[in-house]
């Protein structure tokens, strides 16, 4: 074989690498696109499965304490009874009194709630967001590293030409 075909071969043989290179290259950044938009995803379920779980946590918590309240009013109520007090003038204002401070204690609760839910929920948002823009990333640089790829063969085959021209 003469020097030249076979220059033209070995250049042609690199081109190839090249190319396959750009775009095993370029497969893997679209796997990891893939990748990273699911784990994204999952994050984000993660999140708002704890919102949820909080509401639920809420709504228990709020549940038991409207039950402890009444348990305090009727243990209150009985103790008066017994020693023949009525419930009028300041016993009773102070039993109105407690029920206002368990109502206020409760929407406490539920307000931090609230909040602690908003803020998975936005942190939901956030995590698909960015699992969206790293995957963007990745689909980005693997179409650069397959153009790059295909150039590199390119400029390959261009030195091959003007080797041809020489």
């Amino acid at each position: 074989m003469d020097p030249f075909t076979a220059t033209l071969l070995l250049l042609a043989v690199a081109g190839t690498g090249q190319a396959i290179g750009g775009y095993l290259q370029y497969q893997a950044y679209q796997d990891a696109a893939d990748v990273e938009r699911a784990r994204a995803a999952h994050d984000a379920q993660v999140a708002q499965q704890q919102a949820k779980q909080e509401a639920l946590n809420r709504r228990t918590a709020e549940a038991e304490e409207i039950r402890q309240a009444r348990r305090r009013r009727a243990t209150i109520e009985a103790i008066y009874a017994r020693s023949g007090v009525l419930l009028t003038g300041t016993p009773s204002e102070w039993l109105v009194e407690q029920a206002g401070v368990d109502a206020w204690n409760r929407e406490q609760g539920n307000l931090a709630s609230r909040q602690t839910q908003t803020g998975l929920l936005d942190q939901a948002r956030m995590i698909e967001w960015k699992g969206r823009q790293r995957a963007r990333a990745y689909r980005q640089q693997g179409t650069a590293a397959l153009i790059g790829g295909f150039t590199d063969m390119a400029g390959l085959g261009a030195q091959a030409g003007m080797a041809a021209v020489w």
